[in-house]
């Protein structure tokens, strides 16, 4: 059954008027809302003292970190690779077509190499099927 009401008034506000006010002294947070931040290098009762969650000696115990990069020593990799121009011979790709293939008997389509090993036949760059080459 419907709970009685005035009428014109929907149940959302009977709900709501049901509910105890809200003022700015009985504000709080749910309880466990704020948790106590853990207070680190203060003393050995606290668990969490000496070393501080840090380890014994290492750079990782020190104050400052080096920066983002630094590879202990070794030459950092944004340094062993050139600034612009490479290119990675391993994943270049050759384009050929199908039409390319029927004119050219001396390619081989499976393969995506040319029956004689020192032509440049088949090779020729033109935007279609993309074949993964040398």
């Amino acid at each position: 059954m419907a709970a009685s009401r005035a009428p014109g008034r929907t149940l959302a506000n009977v709900a709501v008027a049901s509910l105890p006010r809200i003022k700015l002294n009985n504000i709080a947070d749910v309880p466990g809302a704020k948790k106590k931040p853990i207070r680190i290098g203060r003393g050995p009762g606290s668990g969490r003292g000496k070393t501080a969650g840090r380890g014994h000696k290492g750079q990782g115990q020190r104050a400052t970190m080096p920066r983002i990069g630094f590879e202990g020593g070794q030459t950092p990799f944004y340094l062993r690779v050139p600034k612009h121009g490479f290119r990675n011979k391993l994943s270049q790709t050759n384009f050929l077509t199908a039409s390319g293939i029927d004119k050219n008997p001396d390619f081989d389509a499976t393969t995506n190499r040319s029956i004689y090993p020192n032509s440049n036949r088949g090779s020729i760059r033109v935007d279609s099927i993309p074949t993964r080459g040398p």
